[in-house]
């Protein structure tokens, strides 16, 4: 367990060093360790659901070549394994925040819409990218690159500007919109993001059909592939 805990540790620690370095901007936050903690516990989310099929799509590569077995499961297993994840995750965030000093109450359930957006979102990636990357390792050799870009532009560590040169990349990010509801939900038990979140999830939910049904088109094609 201790790996999935490390990433995001290591990442609030990087943050909380750039804030008291006067680097990130954060603005009106008055606990940032919490609000970066918070922020950095639903990238995870979606870091893992965009990487993990491609992790068991590899273990089971020799498998699929020569076993003929339902390979949604391997999907459903990916989702299983990010749902580990993030509830692991989530129980020492809340450890963390009430070290921190933040009161923790049932407003906190609220954050299960964002994070099956952020699940269905990075699934959906997933499911897009990972047969494609078990005929060619490039694309797994640029998704990290492709995260860390992402990362960047993305409100995790600090909040989202209201004014500003780039704010389009951050309005037309839907992991900012995400993120942003969701850590709202989860301080102060409201956003005025509704509209925006409801929006995406419906849209999502049109995009893991599409998803889905592009895996199970495509992995007939790479087990041929492997097995030749």
């Amino acid at each position: 367990y201790l790996w999935i805990l490390v990433p995001p540790l290591f990442l609030s620690l990087i943050f909380i060093f750039l804030r008291y370095r006067g680097i990130v901007n954060n603005g009106a936050v008055e606990n940032y360790p919490a609000f970066a903690a918070v922020g950095i516990w639903l990238w995870y989310v979606f870091v893992d659901a965009v990487s993990i099929p491609f992790k068991v799509g590899n273990s089971f590569r020799r498998v699929m070549a020569k076993v003929n077995f339902p390979r949604e499961t391997l999907i459903i297993a990916s989702i299983a394994e990010v749902v580990f994840n993030l509830l692991v995750r989530f129980a020492v965030l809340l450890v963390v925040l009430v070290l921190l000093g933040v009161p923790v109450t049932f407003s906190a359930l609220l954050v299960m819409p964002g994070v099956a957006a952020m699940i269905m979102l990075g699934t959906s990636i997933g499911m897009i990218l990972s047969p494609i990357a078990l005929l060619h390792h490039d694309i797994e050799r640029g998704l990290p690159i492709a995260i860390s870009t992402l990362l960047l532009i993305t409100p995790i560590g600090y909040p989202i500007s209201s004014s500003g040169r780039w704010d389009w990349v951050t309005d037309n990010n839907p992991i900012a919109v995400i993120v942003t509801a969701t850590r709202e939900l989860f301080f102060y038990g409201e956003t005025s993001d509704w509209p925006k979140i409801l929006l995406i999830s419906v849209i999502l939910l049109v995009v893991i059909a599409i998803s889905w049904l592009w895996y199970r088109l495509s992995v007939p094609y790479v087990n041929e592939r492997l097995g030749s």
